[in-house]
């Protein structure tokens, strides 16, 4: 099978912009039909580029496929959630993550259980062994392409509607500057491109090794490749062009690049595509509705992201403690007045407005029926920004309910009992609750590196990496 389109393993390490063939369980065709396709990410991610590619990842799949994120890279979005209610950035995500797992697309699990520090040290002391056969020009030139590459995948221009909407552009823009001089100091001398590549390969091979744990520990869940940051084919150059043999201990690493097949990017190409259609839809339900507030951001069918700074910041911990019983009744109270306005203010000539819009956007293969239902979603939520912000002037409802009652609305299958929004107050009360990550970790965040090479003592803070100090301010 292949996702995210693919080239052949002769063409991986030569390709800069392709994207990879997976490969699957040698199994029956019936059982590989009923199983869940899963994936795992890298230590450190960056939660929203990995977002911004939502469209297409789930589009991939016969069924919804799980995404699996590190426990310890969860709990600093969770805790920074919980710690800085002000930062709207950080509350957003974090609504995504939640909603994300409500659905079932994101699990979390302990990376460390599938990946222990001997076999680490291991493939490590191996892939740094073969570093230092190269020269000193080449481990340069294969840093300065694995930068190149994630600047392109993780920070490039295409993903600007969405990191706006996110009020998260002008922090790419740093990070992107940061991540130059980085590339510029290596490719000068001035920092060391072994140790860089060597942080690189780190990620990719944890992500490697909890792909082939998890594969056998979880049934019902075929984890099919790892979804790489566009940095893979600078790794496979390594492996092409050393004399060291390493593939008998590094997770069947060769020249052919057998295990870097597993790993996958989504075409930056079809994700830009998904977001100019998610626009398109946004305006024209917008102006068709006349409403004077419009608070999301459309992620497709699946997820929709509020964007209300208010309400983050005056959803109140205790109160949603002492008695989410009270907050999901008080919520339900809150939906059936979102659902008045709704079923009265709708698009008219829907049909004609989605098959306009697939017409400008056909490269992303939406149809007109989804984007008719993209319109009717749409249209939904534009009434229920105007009405949240109508109803929190009223001081009639509290931000607790108001703040649940917009977290459901981001998932466009949700249910609205008074069961079904229990459990999202309790969910809501869960990622409130107290987190093991250190405020000084928590306050450094957005410093994280994407490339991350030691483990952390897990006993403590049930963490994974330290990062580098030259490289920090990469990701976010």
């Amino acid at each position: 099978m292949t996702v995210f389109g693919g080239i052949d393993g002769g063409a991986l390490a030569a390709s800069s912009t392709g994207t990879v063939n997976i490969d699957k369980k040698q199994q029956s065709g019936l059982y590989q039909t009923m199983q869940q396709e899963g994936y795992t990410t890298l230590p450190g991610l960056c939660f929203t580029t990995l977002y911004s590619h939502l469209p297409q990842i789930l589009n991939q799949s016969r069924h919804q496929p799980v995404i699996f994120i590190d426990t310890y890279d969860y709990e600093r979005l969770r805790g920074q959630a919980v710690r800085q209610r002000d930062n709207e950035y950080a509350q957003i995500r974090a609504m995504i993550t939640e909603t994300l797992q409500q659905q079932g697309i994101i699990r979390v699990i302990d990376y460390s259980r599938f990946y222990s520090a001997s076999k680490k040290e291991r493939y490590l002391r191996r892939y740094r062994r073969a570093l230092e056969s190269l020269s000193e020009h080449e481990n340069q030139r294969i840093a300065s392409q694995a930068l190149d590459g994630y600047a392109q995948f993780g920070r490039g221009s295409y993903a600007r509607a969405f990191r706006e909407a996110l009020d998260n552009w002008d922090i790419n823009k740093d990070k992107l500057r940061q991540l130059r001089s980085h590339q510029d100091r290596i490719e000068r001398g001035l920092a060391d491109p072994i140790q860089f590549n060597e942080d690189l390969a780190a990620q990719y091979l944890a992500a490697l090794a909890v792909r082939e744990g998890a594969n056998r520990y979880f049934d019902g869940i075929n984890v099919v490749g790892t979804i790489g940051q566009g940095e893979q084919e600078s790794i496979a150059n390594v492996l092409r062009e050393t004399d060291v043999p390493i593939s008998d201990d590094v997770l069947g690493l060769s020249s052919s690049g057998q295990s870097l097949r597993t790993v996958g990017r989504p075409s930056i190409e079809e994700t830009a595509g998904y977001h100019r259609v998610f626009e398109a839809v946004k305006t024209a339900a917008q102006e068709a509705l006349d409403v004077q507030h419009n608070n999301w951001y459309t992620l497709g069918s699946r997820l929709a992201v509020p964007l209300h700074s208010t309400l983050f910041a005056g959803t109140s911990l205790s109160k949603v403690e002492q008695n989410p019983q009270e907050i999901a009744k008080e919520t339900k109270q809150v939906l059936d007045r979102l659902d008045q306005r709704a079923e009265t203010n709708q698009i008219e000539h829907i049909q004609y407005q989605a098959e306009r819009i697939a017409e400008e956007h056909e490269m992303t293969n939406q149809t007109t029926n989804k984007i008719e239902s993209q319109l009717r979603e749409a249209a939904n939520l534009a009434n229920f920004s105007d009405d949240i912000y109508e109803l929190q002037d009223t001081g009639d409802y509290s931000s607790e309910a108001l703040f649940t009652a917009a977290a459901i609305k981001t998932d466009p299958h949700h249910r609205q009992n008074t069961d079904a929004i229990h459990r999202r107050a309790e969910s809501l009360q869960r990622w409130l609750s107290s987190v093991t990550a250190p405020d000084h970790e928590l306050t450094d965040y957005f410093d994280r590196a994407d490339f991350k090479r030691k483990e952390k003592d897990r006993s403590r803070t049930n963490g994974f990496w330290v990062f580098s100090q030259q490289q920090r301010a990469i990701s976010g």
